[in-house]
């Protein structure tokens, strides 16, 4: 139910004149997954549905798209890979609001972080971010930055290295 009433929510709250582009079904356990996107979100006319993509396919989205959504309310002090994929790939994350997050990137630095039930703020600061394109790529350039040298595979395996040494 949070998942789903989550990204319904934010999705809603953007702007009428910024294009909004969802790309897959509802996932089972989202929110009344028995109903479309196009259930909740066939009202607005600033909301492109598509056909479920690859992950692979999601990349090329990803490198052409200026802001990425990232909701996972449920995740208290961690994060979902599409915050990474986007941010490596140049797209301006906006996601939402834990400590894990915080704690590895700066709101309105390098992200957009969206607080628990700030769906109509997150609204606005996307319309805004994008009609301020130098800032809009700077963050997205600090946060690529930050992915790329903080947050890759290899800096996952060389954490799980030194912790399991710790055990060996």
């Amino acid at each position: 139910y949070t998942r789903g009433l989550d990204r319904i929510k934010l999705i809603r709250a953007i702007p009428e004149e910024v294009k909004v582009h969802v790309f897959g079904a509802n996932a089972e356990g989202d929110f009344l997954p028995k109903n479309s996107w196009e259930h909740y979100l066939g009202d607005k006319k600033n909301v492109i549905i598509h056909s479920p993509l690859s992950f692979l396919d999601s990349l090329d989205v990803l490198r052409v798209s200026k802001i990425s959504l990232n909701s996972f309310p449920f995740f208290k002090n961690g994060t979902h890979e599409r915050l990474f994929t986007g941010s490596a790939l140049g797209s301006l994350v906006a996601t939402s609001d834990n400590l894990w997050v915080r704690r590895n990137f700066i709101d309105g630095e390098d992200i957009l972080i969206v607080p628990p039930k700030g769906w109509d703020q997150a609204g606005e600061r996307i319309r805004d971010i994008l009609k301020d394109t130098k800032k809009r790529e700077e963050m997205a350039l600090k946060a690529r930055e930050k992915t790329l040298k903080f947050h890759t595979w290899h800096n996952r395996a060389e954490t799980l290295i030194q912790e399991m040494n710790k055990f060996l």
